[in-house]
């Protein structure tokens, strides 16, 4: 279907067997099949390769047990990105795209969102596939963004930062963040401590990740 609007289709397929079905039987000139792990991808190399124009547009149906993990791969290697759709389980989908104060809102919800926009555009019922699946599926997409929200310098510490507030997300941040920040510091970033991690925002992160890469 998306070769049928006239741009090329590079798809990666891991299924042997499915590979060779597909290069007996397909005449479309449009797609073009990588027998490929996708959590493997090298992005730059498929890119020169293939001479793929850039930036790309990646979609998926995604298998639910690598989602997050080649989600992750793919922002790492986003400068040959700018958007991303996939259907994913909708557990995933709405933990992916959550914004602070969501109930799912969480660690892997903050450093997506420093790097792309998300957006949780609806959910699939199990009946929309045959055999049905046992969970609800969701189709999100992901913007990459221009710039990550946090600067690069100290995107480790930012992760360290957040990782470490979510470690016990029904622990307040003066808890949580206590081996890294004192509650004097979180004051001074203007947060209150008594704060639970899913309520504050990237930029509120990227505060106090600035005071922990000021520490002594």
């Amino acid at each position: 279907a998306l070769a049928s609007y006239g741009h090329p289709v590079y798809a990666i397929e891991l299924d042997r067997d499915l590979v060779q079905h597909w290069r007996e039987t397909q005449t479309n000139s449009m797609i073009t099949i990588i027998e490929q792990d996708a959590l493997t991808l090298n992005l730059p190399e498929l890119v020169a390769e293939h001479n793929l124009p850039v930036p790309l547009t990646v979609v998926g149906n995604l298998p639910y047990n690598i989602a997050t993990a080649l989600i992750t791969r793919l922002l790492d290697q986003r400068e040959h990105i700018n958007r991303m759709v996939f259907m994913v389980q909708k557990e995933v989908g709405l933990r992916l795209t959550a914004q602070p104060g969501d109930s799912e809102f969480s660690r892997q919800s903050v450093l997506v969102s420093n790097l792309a926009k998300t957006r949780y555009a609806f959910t699939v019922a199990p009946g929309a596939f045959s055999p049905p699946p046992k969970v609800e599926s969701a189709i999100i997409e992901l913007t990459v963004r221009e710039q990550p929200l946090v600067d690069n310098a100290r995107h480790e510490l930012f992760e360290q930062l957040v990782t470490m507030a979510f470690k016990q997300r029904r622990k307040t941040l003066r808890n949580n963040l206590k081996p890294l920040l004192s509650t004097g510091l979180i004051e001074q970033a203007g947060i209150d401590p008594s704060r639970r991690p899913q309520t504050l925002s990237v930029a509120e992160y990227d505060q106090l990740t600035a005071l922990l890469a000021e520490k002594p």
